[in-house]
């Protein structure tokens, strides 16, 4: 797929897949578009690169493997069979479950994406408005929560998980741009895991998994 616009310097273009990057200014990208795209690709076994110069626009190749071949009379099964237990989320019903919280859609996606192979089963909340009703509805095993979000921010969030369930508070991770603002509560927050944006995939899986060990998923 090509396009015909303004193309991209070199610099930008061998990081045009990492995560949170953007030229966009603050408020108007969050820079995950490609990298989502590169995530799922990857996880079909395919690949994705971009060519492209300043003024002659930019070539996108998507390459993927073909599927097997399908005997005669026998569809590929989209929904899972009565036998079959559904999936939920990003994880199968018996993984770990985690609730992430975040007022940024693209953010919600991209986390959930990056623990699907930790067979987490997921629950996004756009923002923490309904947080209280899922940690009644719920027992999670990890919270993942951003710090800055309208309404109430980060910390407290973890003071309401720590009031309701002090074993879970000990599995709370928070995700910042500003390590300034959770440098103020040092103190208090002095074991919660800070998870700093940007951050990449492959941190942001290590951090949960260093707490996934401390209980058995049911």
């Amino acid at each position: 797929m090509k396009d015909n616009g303004a193309g991209m310097s070199e610099d930008v273009r061998e990081h045009a897949f990492d995560p949170f990057f953007t030229t966009k200014p603050p408020g108007h990208g969050t820079g995950l578009g490609l990298s989502i795209s590169h995530g799922i690709i990857q996880q079909h076994n395919g690949a994705i690169s971009a060519e492209s110069e300043p003024g002659h626009g930019t070539l996108m190749r998507v390459t993927l493997p073909l599927a097997p071949e399908e005997p005669a009379g026998e569809p590929t099964s989209v929904l899972p069979s009565a036998d079959e237990p559904a999936r939920f989320g990003s994880g199968s019903a018996g993984g770990f479950r985690v609730l992430v919280i975040d007022d940024e859609q693209d953010i919600l996606e991209m986390v959930e994406q990056a623990l699907e192979r930790l067979d987490c089963r997921t629950t996004l909340l756009h923002g923490p408005a309904n947080i209280e009703a899922a940690l009644d509805k719920e027992e999670f095993d990890v919270v993942l929560s951003d710090l800055k979000m309208p309404g109430r921010n980060g910390l407290e969030v973890y003071r309401l998980v720590r009031a309701k369930s002090p074993r879970l508070a000990e599995r709370f991770i928070l995700m910042t741009g500003n390590l300034a603002d959770a440098d103020q509560h040092a103190v208090e927050f002095a074991a919660v895991p800070i998870l700093p944006k940007p951050f990449t995939l492959a941190r942001l899986r290590q951090a949960v998994e260093q707490l996934l060990p401390k209980r058995t998923p049911a």
